[in-house]
């Protein structure tokens, strides 16, 4: 467990799970101000739990190279993404506040890419009060091989890529 920790300003990533790094609980930590993501899961860093971390000024909130995580309860400010699954399968992100993403980066709020699989993307509030981005999505799947993804309950507010708020390139994927 990685809980109640102030990391900021590294050269690097805040919290970084190497390759195969599996059933780990990082939570309630405050994370600002470092050169890569805010939290980062190599591959085979499967049935982690990450909930209730506050992210923030960092180059990317969350990036996920694993599967079967729980991604809960976050609050990811001011970065270029703010949750990236890349080769992640059967993860869950449910209940992320996800905001200012943008700030002048025209990047998205969360990117699907990479063959990530079956990830079930609920209840999470997304939105960019800084007007500075006409090309992030607040939610894109970004290439032909991430399929049956699903996608309910999310809600975005005031983000400046017009009425289509998910762009999806994928296949099969499904959103209410």
């Amino acid at each position: 467990t990685i809980s109640g920790n102030n990391i900021q300003s590294n050269d690097y990533i805040g919290i970084y799970l190497l390759s195969s790094s599996s059933n780990n609980t990082i939570s309630g930590n405050n994370i600002q101000s470092n050169n890569d993501a805010g939290i980062a899961l190599e591959s085979s860093s499967n049935n982690n739990t990450i909930s209730g971390n506050k992210i923030q000024s960092s180059v990317s909130g969350i990036l996920l190279s694993s599967s079967n995580n729980a991604i809960f309860g976050n609050n990811i400010q001011s970065t270029r993404f703010g949750i990236a699954l890349s080769g992640s399968i059967n993860s869950i992100l449910s209940g992320n506040t996800i905001y200012n993403i943008s700030s002048g980066n025209y990047f998205d709020g969360i990117e699907i890419k990479d063959n990530s699989d079956r990830n079930i993307i609920s209840s999470n509030l997304l939105f960019d009060s800084s007007g500075t981005d006409p090309t992030g999505y607040p939610i894109k799947i970004s290439d032909a091989s991430s399929d049956n993804n699903y996608l309910v309950g999310n809600f975005v507010s005031s983000w400046l890529a017009g009425s289509n708020w998910i762009n999806d390139s994928g296949t099969n994927n499904q959103y209410t």
